[in-house]
């Protein structure tokens, strides 16, 4: 199986990127241009960036994938509503439309 990980340099796209490699599957961790990803490349992930408001972006890191993981999200309490709808809101309506686009069959929706 190969899997897309969205928010890959977050505590859970991180762990669903380790368990994904340690049981053998080809991972895109794809992350925000300022994401530090190189823990997902020294475990042997393919390197996507890109924003959620790009679902071109997302469609193209995810040509080929069997499943989506959409782990991006933010903890940070009291950011203004505007962060929680795009992030959230938006983020996964383009999530939804690139996976669709790239025909990928599978969207796992994380929430934190």
């Amino acid at each position: 199986m190969k899997a897309l990980v969205l928010g890959a340099s977050g505590f859970i796209g991180g762990a669903l990127v380790r368990a994904l490699r340690q049981d053998g599957h080809g991972v895109v961790a794809f992350g925000r241009p300022s994401a530090d990803l190189e823990a997902c490349e020294a475990l042997g992930a393919t390197v996507a960036r890109g924003s959620l408001l790009d679902p071109n972006a997302i469609a193209a890191a995810a040509r080929g994938v069997d499943v989506v993981f959409h782990a991006a999200g933010t903890t940070h309490v009291g950011a203004p509503e505007a962060v929680y709808r795009w992030l959230f809101v938006a983020g996964t309506e383009n999530v939804l439309a690139a996976a669709r686009q790239a025909a990928v069959e599978r969207v796992v929706f994380v929430s934190c």
